[in-house]
Formats: structure tokens, sequence, C-alpha cells
């Protein structure tokens, strides 16, 4: 009976660990305009993500609550102390945030993929159960890879002709010019063509490949060492140029580089395989300490030159030189997972063109988002690895480990796979989803079988090349990761942790007795595990349901022709705010109702836009750093303020803008925005003063936009915003001098 509830549990988070590269994910409940816009198309849910987290928890409950039954030993995985610290610093970075429902699941996701680690390094207890992770892992590999060949070949030129055709309604929903820099940096990307399979950014898919790619080329090499013959390699051999296929698709010149890297390392692993005498724990050591001087090399010429060579690496010193003053600002908190980008605008320079959201570094990210606490966390948590998978290889009296049950795990989890991913497409279109399921589903069977099904025999040598190519594959990640942020998005993060897992899963258990095997030891995984799923359950996943079961009966609510009390979507999004305190999207989103409400009906304009008011203060008081919010109810304000012709109302609207500026002092936008309040409220008041300080302002924005870099031009002001500024500058001074 145990070992039938261990396999389940294995069979999740083997799963879990499949699926994540193949579905999109999302922390934050509010949609992007884009996807509004688009229709067809729905953004992910951060339920979604919640649910698998929920999953990830309860396996590592039920895999501890075995392990304390039982007599069987923990075995290490060296992530134990960095996890309990990076989860204290967590904490308090939650409590700390500006926006804390963001925090609190990007908390919690995070949390998981070590746990998921723990787990599966205790329960992959055999040969074939660890080749078996190793397949579904590269299996999804391949099906990404599939997916960046189609982009290239087919996907790129459909999209584009499919967005031109849809071009002008597309920005036209949105409210944005076509010839603004929104649009252009959107075509922009559309026109690199970079290939990103499943995931959002090409950059990840390069990482997400080439952390797969080293293990399937372990898998490749062991495949020549085996008498295989013909059909026993070349599929192997397939496998791996597939992937490097894809990997070159996405153009992301950090992944190759770190593709080098790995196969240096790689290259190392199988020279030293030929001096089994030396001694493997202190090299963690030499690579740690070269690795230190390396980075202080990176630095010093950084701060020298103040800047890295090479455009990239350029923008990248900017995000870090910028970080470390927030980083800085809030030493012991941090500023909480998914906050940076809320903050990174306070510090950003107007010659550093990109707003970004994190700041493209493991060790920054770290740092900035969870304080001093976490930062030394995650040090101590890959030292801890590194250290563990250095440790002596446990002694197995079986060479051959096949198992005639693969073709029914290959069916049994891509049958899974299938049914789960299906509503995690974010599409309701019929050939979208057939071509979907049975294109990437194929290629996931096909991966699996040439992995898992092709394998004979697991003797130590060829293990070996496998896990050397596995261990290859996670450093070459984390080099990547020096200017990326792979290690903080589900798909990568749990890819990493599950690879980390088979690493470690064969290490001697060290020292961890049956005599040891009662004590409050043996109790701990179980009591932590519990308390996290009565932790998450009430503080996430149920607030979160039931904000967002609101929000879709908001959306579906109809318009009513009486007055705003008896429209349905406001109860609904009053009910949302309500179950989730946290959350400032469903008072958002409810102050964007209001306002489309107010323009198709003017008879209750007023009304309206003071309930929008209402809505954007309840959630400013939710998300105090959100320069969106900031905005919008500045805008609103100045709407009422010219309805109304008050004074107060212009004040507020003036105060607004303001205080969107102090949160992002470089944006040429928020100056011009501050003086488009100003120019309104200094005509409607007849006030110079307000006038002079628009004339100032306007003039601060065209500087401002001037010291940008020469080559910027994405997102420079456009001529014509140009043209149009001039204009108001114009008209202001004729009525100052009248």
């Amino acid at each position: 009976m145990r070992k039938l509830v261990e396999t389940t549990l294995l069979f999740v988070l083997i799963v879990v660990a499949a699926l994540r590269p193949l579905i999109a994910e999302s922390y934050d409940s509010g949609g992007s305009a884009l996807t509004a816009a688009l229709e067809s198309v729905a953004d992910p849910r951060p339920l979604h993500t919640l649910l698998i987290d929920l999953a990830i928890l309860l396996a590592f409950c039920g895999w501890a609550v075995c392990h304390t039954l039982g007599k069987e030993p923990y075995r290490k995985t060296g992530l134990e102390w960095g996890l309990g610290l990076i989860a204290a610093a967590g904490v308090v970075s939650c409590l700390a945030a500006s926006n804390k429902r963001l925090a609190v699941n990007a908390t919690i996701d995070w949390l998981c993929a070590p746990l998921l680690a723990i787990a599966l390094a205790n329960l992959l207890r055999s040969a074939w159960l660890r080749h078996v992770l190793l397949s579904a892992v590269i299996a999804s590999a391949i099906a990404q890879s599939v997916q960046c060949v189609e982009q290239a070949a087919i996907g790129f030129d459909e999209t584009w002709q499919h967005y031109y055709s849809i071009r002008e309604d597309l920005w036209a929903k949105q409210g944005v010019e076509l010839d603004s820099a929104k649009a252009e940096q959107f075509e922009h990307r559309l026109r690199a063509r970079e290939a990103t399979g499943f995931l959002q950014h090409s950059n990840l898919t390069g990482s997400y490949l080439v952390l797969a790619g080293l293990a399937a080329l372990g898998i490749c090499i062991s495949r020549f060492r085996q008498a295989g013959g013909f059909a026993g390699y070349v599929p192997a051999a397939f496998l791996a140029i597939l992937i490097a296929i894809a990997l070159v698709l996405t153009k992301s010149r950090g992944a190759f580089v770190a593709a080098l890297a790995g196969l240096l390392v790689f290259a190392l692993f199988r020279i030293a395989r030929r001096f089994p005498r030396w001694p493997r724990r202190p090299l963690v050591w030499v690579g740690w300490g070269l690795f230190s001087l390396g980075l202080g090399m990176v630095i010093a010429c950084g701060c020298i030159n103040g800047k890295l060579p090479g455009v990239s690496l350029m923008f990248r010193w900017q995000y870090w030189s910028a970080s470390l003053a927030m980083f800085l600002r809030h030493p012991l908190t941090g500023v909480g997972r998914e906050n940076f980008g809320r903050h990174y605008t306070q510090f950003k320079s107007i010659e550093s063109p990109e707003e970004v959201a994190n700041p493209h570094d493991l060790f920054v990210q770290a740092g900035c988002d969870w304080g001093i606490i976490g930062l030394v966390g995650l040090v101590v948590m890959l030292i801890g690895w590194t250290w563990r998978a250095a440790a002596p290889t446990q002694m197995e009296t079986v060479a051959k480990d096949r198992s005639r049950n693969w073709l029914a795990w290959a069916i049994s989890l891509i049958a899974v796979m299938t049914l789960v991913r299906l509503p995690l497409l974010g599409s309701m279109n019929a050939n979208f989803l057939y071509y979907s399921s049975m294109v990437i589903g194929l290629a996931w069977l096909f991966g699996f079988w040439i992995v898992a099904g092709r394998t004979t025999t697991h003797a130590s040598a060829n293990a070996a090349i496998i896990r050397h190519g596995a261990i290859a594959g996670l450093l070459a990640f984390l080099v990547h990761d020096l200017i990326n942020f792979a290690l903080f998005v589900p798909a990568t993060a749990t890819t990493f942790f599950a690879l980390l897992a088979y690493t470690v899963c064969d290490r001697e258990a060290g020292g961890s007795s049956v005599q040891r095997s009662r004590t409050f030891h043996r109790w701990l995984p179980a009591g932590l595990g519990i308390v996290m799923v009565g932790i998450v359950t009430p503080v996430a996943i149920v607030p979160v349901a039931r904000a967002e079961r609101e929000l879709i009966k908001a959306a579906a609510s109809p318009v009513l022709p009486q007055g705003l009390e008896a429209q349905p979507a406001l109860a609904h999004f009053d009910a949302a705010a309500a179950a989730d305190s946290l959350d400032p999207t469903p008072q958002l989103a409810k102050a964007e109702w209001l306002m489309a409400l107010s323009q198709a009906t003017p008879d209750q304009r007023i009304a309206a836009e003071r309930a929008a008011v209402d809505a954007l203060s309840a959630a400013i008081a939710r998300d105090p750093l959100s320069i969106r919010l900031w905005r919008l109810r500045s805008r609103t304000h100045l709407s009422l303020g010219q309805s109304l012709s008050s004074a107060p109302e212009y004040a507020v609207a003036i105060e607004d803008a303001k205080h969107a500026i102090a949160l992002y002092p470089a944006s040429p936008t928020d100056f011009v925005l501050l003086a488009d309040v100003q120019a309104v409220a200094g005509e409607a008041l007849a006030s110079d003063e307000l006038m002079e300080s628009a004339v100032m302002n306007y003039a601060h924005a065209l500087v401002l936009d001037d010291q940008r870099l020469p080559w910027e031009v994405l997102r420079r002001m456009r001529p014509s915003e140009k043209a149009a500024i001039q204009a108001k500058l114009k008209r202001i001074r004729q009525n100052l001098e009248r």
C-alpha cells in the first residue's frame, strides 16, 4: 500500500515537472489590454498556478507522512538550510510589499519548487524511476523544440498576417495610436522572429533548452557507449540535434554562451572521471572560488568603466546599478516578489531605456525581492546543492533495471498531461486545442520513447555520463541566469529543481539511521508540509478562487439602462474585492468598467466618475506604488474637474500626477501628464501660476526625452507628440500674454 501511495505521489510530481513548460502561467489576476483586445485568447489565471502549487504541497505532505511512518533514511538535497532562510525572508517581504497579492502568490510558488525537489530526491529510489523523471523532462523539451520549429517555419508568418489584418482595430480597442512607441515595440518583437515556444520570452526558452539539452546530450553520449548499434544511438542523437536547432531559433546569445559553458563543464567532468582519486568536495570550493573571482572581475570592470561591453550587458549594468540603490533602501525586508518593477522606476535614469520588472540576475533579484536574508539563503541553497552533488554515489547491486512498464508510464503521463493542459491553454478554439493536444502530445510521447523506451541498462558508467550532463545543464542555466530571470519563472524553475533532484537522488544518504528515525527530525518535513498547506489554502487559494469567480461574473454582466445602483456588475466587483482583501485588481477593474460606462452614458457620467475615483482610491490603498493607478486617478479627477468646474478636483488631479512623478522621476510621459492637468486647470481657473508650471513641465519633458541615448528610438517621443506639446506651449503662452 505504501509503495502504491509513493508511486502515485511521484507520478503527480513528474506530471507537474513535465506540464509546466508547456503552459503559460501568471501571478497577476489583472489581464493585459492586448489580450483583452484579441478577445479569442485569455490571460493565464493565478488560480491555475496556485492549484499546481497545492498539488506539489499535497504530494510533499504525502511523501513526508510516508517517510515519517517508514524506515527509509532521509536523502538530503543540500537545499534545506537555504530554503528555510528564503522562507523566512519571503514572509517578511510579503508584509513589506506594495502589491501583497502578487508577492504572496509568487513567494508561495517559488518555495514549492525546492519542496518538489526534496520530495523527488527521496521518492526516486531506483534507476528506472530516475530515468522516468529524466525522460519526462526531456520529452517536454522535445515538445517545446517542436513548437519553436513550428513558429519559425509557419507561425511567425501567420501571426504577422493576422496581426496586420486586425492592426488598426487591435490598437484602437486599447486607445493606442498606430505610430506610438507601444505599437512599434510590439511590431519590433514580431519582426525579430525569436522563437519562444510556450514561454513568454526567447531568453527563457533558451535557458530551458540549454538545461534540458545538456541532459539529453549526456543520454546521447551514453548510447554510444552501449552496444545498441544504429537503433540505439541515432534516435538519441536526433533528440539532441532537435533541441540544438530550437536553441538556435531562439536567437538568445546569452543561452549560446551558457551552452558553451555547460559543454566545457561537461568535458571537465569527463576528464575528471579519469582521476577517481581526486577529492571531489574540495573541488566544489575551488569552483565557487573561481566563480566569485570572475564575478568580482566583472563588477570591477563595470564600476571602473561605468558600464559593461556590448549593448545587452550595458542594459544589465543599468538594471543592477538601480537595483543596488533599491537594495540599500530595503536591505532587510526586500520589496517582495513581483514588486521589483514598482520600485525600479524610482531609481532608473533616463539613459536606461527599459522599464523592467526584474533585474535579470538571480542574485540581484534575490537581494531586491527578499533582502539580505533571502540573498544569503539563495547562496546557501546553491552551495548546499553542489556539495551534495559531489557526495559519493550509493552502491547499487542491480546492473540492469529495465522496466516493461515504460509504455504504461508514457501513456498515463501524456493522458493526464493532456487533460490537465487543455483548460490551461487560454483558448476555446477547437482547431488550436486539437493541434496543441495532438502535435505536442505526439512530440512528447516520441521524446519519452527515445529516452525511456530505448534504455536497456543503467550501468554506473552510463549513469554517470547522464548525471554529468544534467549537472552541466544546471550550471549552464545558472550561468545564463546571471543576465536572465529564468529561476523566477514557474516553468523553468520547476524544471531546474526537478533536474536538481535527479542529480542528488542517488547520493549516499549521509548517516540517517533507523535508530534516529523516530526523532523530531523525522517528523519535521510532514509538520512543515501540513503547516504550509494550512497557510496557503486560506491565504491564497480560497480568496483568489472566490475573487476570480466574481470577476468572471462581473465581466459577463449586462449593462442595464437604470442607474449605477442597479448595475449587477458593480455588486460582483465589490464581492470580488471583499473576497480577496490583498488584490487591487477588482477595484481597478471596477474603475475601468465605470469609466467605460461614463463614456457610453453621458447622463451617468459624473456619478460613474465619482464611483471610479472611490474604486481607484481603494485600489491605491492595496497597491500604493502602482504608477498606473495614480495616473488613472489623476485623469479621472481631471475629467470630474472639467465636468463640475471644481477647483478641488483639479487640485487632487495635480497632486496625483505629482505622485506619479515621484514614483518615476525620469518619465517624460508623467511630466506631460502633470503639465496637461495644470494647463487645463490653469485655463479653467484663470490661474497664471498653474499655466506657468505647465510650461515648465512641458519643457522638462522635452529636455528629459532629449537626454535619451542617441540610438534609442523606440521609446523616444514621436514627432507628432512633440508637435502636440509645442502647440500646447504656444496656446498657454498666448493665454499668459493676454
